[in-house]
């Protein structure tokens, strides 16, 4: 009889914490859906480290091939989505692939909507912005795991992902 008590505890304690994994993860998903759902690759998939992966989307794809595996990145029409997986110690997020033009706006996902950040350009990131967050209260924030970043109006930039002109 005790091992079936120990064995009924045991499964009820890992389902609990299952639950919660399941509610944070439903949680994270319903404050980012924007830079989830309806989103490819941008024309950087990461940066060099792995702390940051990158998802974009169009505000006009009526010219684009609706099959294209990437989105271009064209200051007009291109939206960012920077995926943060690792705090940084001094509350600046350094995102040297995005290219600032003098229209470019930073908005960090918080549980309450969408926050303006401010940005700089050190010029030890050759072009790319350095994002501040501090002065942000981590409950703010939708997931103590990963934050989002959206980046509008960033400068045009010629990559192709694939390889090819």
């Amino acid at each position: 009889m005790e091992v079936i008590i120990r064995v009924k505890t045991v499964f009820y304690l890992e389902n609990c914490n299952n639950t919660k994994r399941l509610k944070q993860i439903g949680q994270f998903i319903n404050a980012h859906s924007e830079a989830i759902y309806a989103t490819k690759p941008w024309i950087f998939q990461e940066d060099s480290n792995s702390t940051i992966w990158y998802t974009s989307q169009v505000r006009n794809n009526a010219t684009l091939d609706p099959y294209r595996l990437y989105n271009n990145q064209t200051q007009a029409n291109t939206i960012i989505y920077a995926f943060v997986v690792q705090w940084p110690d001094d509350s600046l997020v350094k995102l040297p692939l995005v290219k600032a033009a003098s229209n470019t706006t930073v908005n960090l996902f918080t549980t309450k909507g969408l926050i303006q950040r401010p940005f700089t350009q050190p010029s030890q990131l050759n072009g790319g912005i350095q994002v501040d967050i501090s002065g942000i209260s981590l409950s703010r924030f939708p997931s103590p795991y990963v934050f989002v970043l959206k980046i509008e109006y960033a400068a045009d930039q010629n990559v192709n992902p694939l390889g090819g002109n």
